[in-house]
């Protein structure tokens, strides 16, 4: 039986979204290795990689795609960054997860898609909330019509940044973060929303 290679994977950006996506990375070591770690501060890098092997680290995310012997990159960096630093994995022919959003604007998510099109990786923004159990079975009811023909749809979403977060974080930046929480927490929902019922034709 043919036998796939791991996928190998530099991850950019040490923070807390980074720190779930390891979760995956060691528990599907058969699919995937995480082969290297990028972050500019040193000391970041050093405590995420303190509990795990990793062959690689970098300061430098252009050193990291030429020599990090990666397939693919896992961004989990500050939305400003997202752009250029998928466009640039892209384009060296490495395949591109991105933790959502998006990018800061419609503009720049257009040109992603634009300049990523014309390459031949695989790009994907992190929207994970569609793969959750609960969102499987109400995708499942409404195929089979189980809920009638859907008329209206809600989706709430409550959390409390400010709790969790030390002041001057960079989620509390609207030029960096491309707006609130509209764009970095409410995008779950709206995605969830377009998921279930197609995309929006009218506003």
């Amino acid at each position: 039986m043919y036998k796939i290679k791991p996928l190998k994977i530099g991850l950019v950006g040490t923070g807390a979204i980074a720190r779930a996506h390891l979760e995956a990375y060691l528990k599907f070591q058969d699919k995937v290795q995480l082969t290297a770690v990028c972050d500019i501060h040193e000391d970041a890098i050093k405590k995420f990689t303190k509990h795990i092997r990793v062959d690689n680290s970098f300061t430098d995310y252009d050193v990291m795609l030429k020599k990090g012997d990666i397939d693919a990159v896992d961004i989990c960096t500050i939305n400003d960054q997202h752009e250029f630093q998928a466009i640039e994995a892209a384009e060296q022919g490495k395949h591109v997860f991105l933790e959502k959003p998006m990018s800061i604007s419609l503009d720049s998510c257009k040109e992603m898609v634009r300049k990523i099109g014309n390459t031949r990786v695989t790009f994907m923004v992190g929207q994970d909330l569609r793969y959750t159990p609960h969102s499987q079975g109400v995708l499942c009811a409404i195929k089979n019509g189980d809920l009638g023909a859907i008329r209206t749809c809600r989706c709430d979403s409550i959390m409390n940044q400010v709790r969790g977060l030390p002041a001057g974080h960079w989620m509390f930046d609207g030029k960096r973060t491309g707006g609130g929480v509209l764009i970095n927490l409410t995008i779950h929902v709206i995605d969830l929303l377009r998921y279930f019922n197609g995309d929006v034709e009218k506003v």
